[in-house]
């Protein structure tokens, strides 16, 4: 019935104003990204995200030189006429003149739908302006999800995502805030393209077998070389797994990508496999950059990938090595310097392998404004490995929320344990006190629990 309706009011418009409307909701609707998560066997979150250019929406001056656009997205399932589920979010932007021009607005409706197939009708309407409402419709397949069998949800491609607690967020799932890119292009400025996805049943994989969680890109049929990064997945009682991946993507030339993730097993075949297509305008790189070579002679790092890989190996310098490398001040010297680290610790191999766990704390403990491998808990994961047990403790009117790593020795026997406390309330967990030789020590670390945020 509401599809009719649709109809018979684009019908009453003179033909030009009708298609205008048509022409602009194709404009504006266009980049829309739709991911299905399992909920259980009988029912499936369908999310529907979209990526809307400030440049066509309404904007009313709220003060001088300032603009504002209100605005309600709302998503409905039908099959047939039969209405199934509508929900709806709403979003606001306030930008000066010169921001509301470019750039773009992020809106994310949820439904949680059987599996079936649907019609799905998404509708656009400015709470400010009454003679803005677009509208667009597609069909929906719905997948079902096994309740035993492994499997994988759709991957998100997004620029951004950050440990969170706020459950009421648009982005908010398992404890993110993964913010998606619809329209999954990355221009000019972007140096990292962000991908979610989660696994699920991998408790009911065979208790004896060897299993890999694998990823990587591809452009034209070929996997881009020193893209892939290997884990081993270990047995796991939880029944939905999260996977988060930052891929540096600041030196791909244009084009088109795939990103590829997997569950393999030991001879290396995909049990579960994904992919999703993403898209870079770089006009500054003309050619993807040659496959990194097997004498790891680091010629190819540039002055911002040493100062990144400084950071990152912050864990495994030794004193000595911070001195030398903060009196290094060529490129040449600082190339020089990563062939001896690495070479002493491995090679390539070796750096691959700290590589996938920079990989994997980012994953872990990245915040809003930090990088994981720069956060305490990310330096102490880098440089003792995965604690034996964590204890985290949540937060209260009278007390901090605050984690206890502890690290057992082959006999179970406490070996070292550190203590981090979020003292702003905010995911930024800050390592107070340790038994561990070198690292701050402060066995009087529970008064800074009731302490007053900084």
């Amino acid at each position: 019935m509401l599809k009719g309706l649709w109809s018979m009011l684009l019908l009453c418009l003179p033909l030009p104003l009708a298609w205008a409307q048509v022409q602009r909701s194709a404009e504006i609707l266009s980049a829309i990204d739709v991911v299905q998560f399992r909920v259980d066997t009988a029912q499936t979150a369908v999310e529907f995200a979209i990526a809307l250019p400030k440049a066509k929406l309404p904007y009313d001056e709220v003060a001088a030189e300032l603009y504002r656009t209100q605005l309600e997205l709302s998503v409905a399932a039908f099959q047939g006429e039969k209405l199934v589920q509508k929900n709806a979010v709403k979003a606001s932007a306030i930008d000066s003149a010169s921001m509301r021009g470019s750039g773009q607005l992020i809106m994310l409706v949820r439904l949680i739908l059987p599996p079936e197939k649907y019609r799905a009708v998404l509708t656009l309407k400015s709470l400010g302006r009454k003679d803005f409402q677009l509208e667009t419709e597609r069909p929906l397949t719905v997948r079902a999800f096994s309740e035993t069998q492994p499997t994988m949800s759709d991957i998100c491609v997004g620029a951004q995502a950050f440990r969170s607690t706020m459950k009421k967020s648009m982005f908010y799932k398992n404890g993110y805030e993964f913010v998606p890119n619809p329209s999954a292009l990355f221009g000019t400025g972007f140096d990292t393209a962000v991908f979610y996805a989660e696994f699920y049943n991998l408790n009911h994989l065979p208790k004896d077998g060897k299993f890999f969680q694998r990823s990587f890109l591809m452009r034209s049929g070929q996997m881009l070389a020193g893209t892939e990064r290997l884990y081993a997945r270990e047995p796991t009682s939880e029944t939905v797994v999260v996977f988060i991946e930052r891929v540096p993507i600041g030196k791909l030339a244009s084009g088109g990508y795939e990103f590829h993730l997997q569950l393999v097993d030991s001879a290396m075949k995909p049990v579960l496999a994904q992919s999703k297509k993403f898209f870079i305008f770089n006009p500054t790189v003309k050619v993807n950059a040659p496959a990194v070579t097997s004498d790891e002679n680091f010629s190819w790092l540039t002055e911002e990938e040493a100062k990144e890989m400084r950071t990152q190996v912050t864990a495994l310098m030794t004193p000595e090595e911070i001195k030398v490398y903060d009196t290094l001040r060529t490129l040449r010297d600082k190339q020089q310097f990563f062939q001896q680290f690495w070479a002493v610790r491995g090679g390539a191999s070796a750096r691959r392998e700290f590589m996938n766990k920079v990989a994997e704390a980012d994953r872990l403990y990245a915040s809003r404004v930090r990088r994981g491998y720069e956060t305490d808990r990310g330096r102490v994961f880098l440089k003792y490995g995965k604690p034996t047990q964590v204890e985290s403790v949540a937060g209260s009117q009278q007390s901090r929320p605050y984690e206890i790593w502890t690290y057992l020795n082959s006999e179970n026997q406490i070996e070292a344990i550190f203590v981090f406390i979020d003292r702003g309330s905010f995911g930024s967990y800050e390592l107070v006190h340790s038994t561990a030789p070198g690292e701050p020590q402060n066995p009087n670390w529970r008064t800074f629990l009731a302490q007053p945020a900084r």
